[in-house]
């Protein structure tokens, strides 16, 4: 039951979101999972979408999908893969073609993103994400302070992905949103890694159960 309600309320605020920002403020893999829950409405559709947009790149490239190699991702059925073919033609009828979208990647939308993938995860998880590019999105969950071998491993991810810079989400649990000794070791950390390849790490956010907190904003870094 818990885990229904949860999935219920991470579907409900991306359809909020939809409704009161409209599409651009939602990622490809959101507006994906928006479209999925009306082919699935009892199915976590999160990693299916990720899955999608791993496979074919974007969004447009998942509505441009052929049915068959939409199937082939785990999770899509006969159903979930006509709706997505449905929503193409959609599209196609009101001229838009299925268009790339420059979606700005901000500080709310990017707190929202965070708070969706730490709510009831374990204390001490953090995330790297690449904003300038909103269709790769994840690329570490873990332990807050990583082995050489995981973040060598982040490293080579960003760099093959053409990433400019990061913000990485820190999961604070039913802890205070102060940020701690640990949570700077970590941004020194990547900082170290990111700097001589031109990656910049823009911002850590800090989030725990009731709300979020920016380094950046604060000065703190």
């Amino acid at each position: 039951m818990g885990d229904e309600s949860c999935h219920a309320g991470h579907r409900d605020r991306i359809r909020q979101r939809f409704i009161r920002f409209g599409a651009d403020s939602l990622f490809d893999h959101e507006l994906l999972e928006l479209v999925l829950f009306y082919a699935m409405p009892r199915r976590n559709t999160n990693e299916i979408a990720h899955d999608l947009i791993v496979k074919f790149g974007d969004l447009k490239g998942v509505l441009n999908a052929p049915p068959e190699e939409l199937k082939q991702v785990k999770g899509i059925g006969d159903a979930a893969a006509a709706f997505i073919g449905f929503m193409r033609q959609v599209s196609e009828e009101y001229g838009s073609a299925v268009p790339v979208r420059g979606m700005t990647a901000s500080y709310e939308n990017i707190s929202e993103y965070f708070r969706d993938h730490f709510t009831g995860a374990a204390e001490n998880l953090c995330i790297v994400h690449c904003p300038a590019n909103n269709t790769k999105l994840m690329f570490f969950k873990d332990k807050l302070l990583a082995s050489d071998e995981e973040v060598r491993g982040i490293v080579e991810s960003l760099v093959l992905r053409q990433c400019s810079s990061v913000v990485i989400g820190i999961n604070h649990g039913a802890g205070p949103l102060t940020p701690d000794s640990a949570d700077f070791d970590v941004v020194k950390l990547f900082s170290e890694k990111l700097s001589p390849l031109d990656i910049t790490v823009s911002d850590c956010i800090i989030v725990n159960s009731k709300n979020t907190f920016s380094l950046k904003y604060s000065s703190a870094i």
